[in-house]
């Protein structure tokens, strides 16, 4: 430690000698003076300047009349098209399983993962989905595991997946729902 000390004291004491034998002059500071002050002012008079008087013209007056009345509007009243849940859970052909709030909801738009080629076994992979009242997927959460390359063959799939928004009548809160993949060697 204290070698350390005396090298840096030697190298800087040689800098400094160096220094003064080429004599290296530090710039001395330029002094810049700025008034500081309040600006003086004369009535009617901006230097370099001459103001004269001119008179404006005369602006052209507006005539206020009373807006044409409207008839009032009737709101249209028409009846929407009730759209059943599906009576039986999407299993089978498509391979999952919703449970849920978001069992009501139609699938507008969905990727169903396929098995992938290689691998010789069966999983079942079980995913809580939150769905937001427009119908994309919030939030999902891997209840179920399934092993790794069918987990993220279900996550990946599920992330494209949209749900129909919820109608302006019904509380626009985020829903949820499990679904189910169920992997079958063929």
């Amino acid at each position: 430690m204290r070698t350390g000390i005396i090298v840096s004291l030697v190298i800087h004491t040689i800098f400094v000698l160096i220094a003064v034998k080429l004599q290296f002059k530090t710039p001395n500071a330029i002094p810049v003076w700025v008034e500081v002050g309040l600006i003086e002012e004369r009535a009617g008079h901006i230097p370099g300047k001459d103001i004269t008087k001119e008179e404006l013209p005369e602006l052209p007056t507006v005539e206020h009349t009373q807006p044409p009345e409207l008839p009032e509007a009737t709101p249209e009243v028409r009846e929407i098209e009730k759209i059943s849940p599906p009576t039986s859970p999407a299993e089978g052909e498509e391979g999952f399983l919703i449970t849920g709030e978001i069992k009501q909801r139609r699938i507008l738009y969905k990727v169903i993962p396929q098995y992938p080629s290689g691998y010789n076994e069966e999983a079942t992979v079980v995913v809580k989905l939150h769905v937001a009242p427009s119908g994309r997927i919030e939030k999902m959460e891997l209840l179920q595991h399934g092993g790794n390359i069918f987990d993220r063959l279900t996550l990946n799939a599920l992330r494209l997946w949209v749900f129909e928004p919820l109608p302006p009548d019904v509380p626009q809160e985020t829903q949820t729902g499990i679904i189910t993949f169920i992997y079958k060697l063929r």
